[in-house]
């Protein structure tokens, strides 16, 4: 019990501890730091390939606009403009614009919108029957209709809830409307005919395949308004969006669905059996 009660009883020496506690907490300057880096061994392989799926665009709604602008005016010569508009539920409309005045300034190889009425078409029975229609429509009238070559070409950017899929006709009646701008004043307008058109389906157009010509998906997902203004009721408006655009391989997304076993795609059989 001595033995026992001395070492208890004993002052405790904690130098030895407390130099190496000491030495440990001890702070590095940065010429120590560098030192250190370059002595310590690292690891230190040949990178892989990382086998990304996503790749994304930032921009703003006004310069996506531009760029559609100079595919469009490339094409048709009464290209007006586009626009790009954010709804209070933060969906995307994009919409184009194509009006008569703009062809004298255009640089397009044909015509997007052409006169129902017009000496032309109203020499023949069919013309004047189709003048007929189109003015009494559900009490509609309408001035343009899409010309051939735009009713071909633009069905490549149309919503495809809008095509029929038997037919392969363009339902025009609601996705294209008619109006007119103010210029120069009060006293001289302008008639447009909007469209309304897919944006992703122009992304795919523009910005083309991925390696090896693969099918490229695109989505665009809506940021913050730029200097955005808020009205009176609180409603906040602008007219410049930030944009993320995204877009992956069809089949490398697949292919990671299947592996992961995801559903990709409308393929699932939802538990029906047909034997």
């Amino acid at each position: 019990m001595s033995l026992i009660n001395e070492g208890l009883n004993r002052p405790a020496n904690f130098e030895g501890s407390i130099g190496a506690a000491q030495e440990q907490r001890k702070k590095l300057n940065a010429e120590e730091r560098r030192e250190f880096e370059k002595k310590r061994l690292k690891l230190e392989v040949a990178p892989q390939e990382f086998p990304g799926l996503i790749s994304a665009m930032c921009i703003d709604s006004e310069q996506l606009a531009i760029t559609i602008n100079a595919l469009m005016r490339s094409i048709f010569s009464d290209f007006h403009g586009s626009k790009l508009e954010v709804t209070g539920n933060r969906q995307l409309v994009t919409s184009l614009f194509f009006s008569e005045d703009a062809r004298a300034k255009g640089n397009g190889t044909c015509n997007a919108i052409e006169q129902i009425i017009n000496k032309n078409n109203m020499n023949n029975a069919e013309g004047r029957i189709e003048a007929i229609n189109q003015f009494s429509a559900f009490g509609r009238r309408h001035l343009y209709k899409m010309t051939k070559e735009a009713d071909e070409m633009l069905r490549d950017i149309i919503p495809s809830q809008y095509i029929n899929r038997e037919t392969l006709k363009v339902d025009w009646d609601k996705v294209m409307t008619e109006g007119s701008i103010q210029t120069n004043g009060i006293y001289q307008s302008r008639v447009y005919v909007q469209v309304m058109v897919d944006l992703n389906k122009i992304l795919k157009i523009i910005f083309g395949s991925g390696k090896d010509q693969e099918d490229m998906q695109y989505n665009v997902f809506v940021g913050n308004p730029i200097n955005p203004a808020v009205t009176p009721i609180g409603e906040v408006r602008s007219n410049k969006w930030q944009l993320f655009v995204m877009r992956c391989e069809a089949k490398s997304v697949r292919e990671m669905a299947q592996n992961l076993g995801l559903v990709w795609g409308s393929g699932a059989d939802l538990g029906i059996v047909t034997a």
